[in-house]
């Protein structure tokens, strides 16, 4: 049941998001398809994951061609705001920041940030023990945010 009202919330939200899209009958979504298993690009070059998975039975249920559009992370957002595409699903954090200018559905999954070090570190333990270190984050994540 819970599933069942979280996909209804996610399927409201795309709804009223993407009323300039109905009328055309093509949802033109969004992604950086990186990151797997919510989004990436398989062998054949074909949109795999769970996000796209979900994209398209929203698309499905709406009765909508989805178009999926890979864009790099730091160029989803400002894409989106202009209108280059009606809607991003890409495995993003909400944050405080981005709730300011765009509108999120409920989330689907909870996450964290992590630190992977080489095999063998032993000097980082904690956040703390990066100080002075060089760090790789991507642009644009809280992973950077956080750094």
């Amino acid at each position: 049941m819970r599933k069942a009202g979280i996909l209804a919330v996610i399927l409201l939200l795309a709804l009223v998001t993407a009323m300039p899209a109905l009328a055309a009958g093509k949802l033109r979504v969004a992604t950086d398809a990186t990151y797997p298993p919510f989004e990436f690009i398989d062998e054949n070059k074909a949109f795999q994951g769970f996000d796209m998975d979900l994209i398209r039975e929203i698309g499905r249920r709406l009765g909508m061609e989805v178009e999926l559009i890979n864009v790099a992370w730091d160029g989803l957002l400002p894409g989106l705001l202009v209108g280059q595409y009606d809607l991003v699903i890409s495995a993003m954090t909400i944050t405080d920041e981005r709730a300011q200018s765009v509108d999120f559905s409920d989330p689907y999954f909870a996450t964290g940030q992590v630190i992977l070090v080489r095999k063998g570190t032993t000097d980082i333990k904690q956040p703390s023990d990066l100080k002075g270190k060089v760090v790789a984050v991507q642009i644009g994540t809280t992973g950077q945010f956080a750094a």
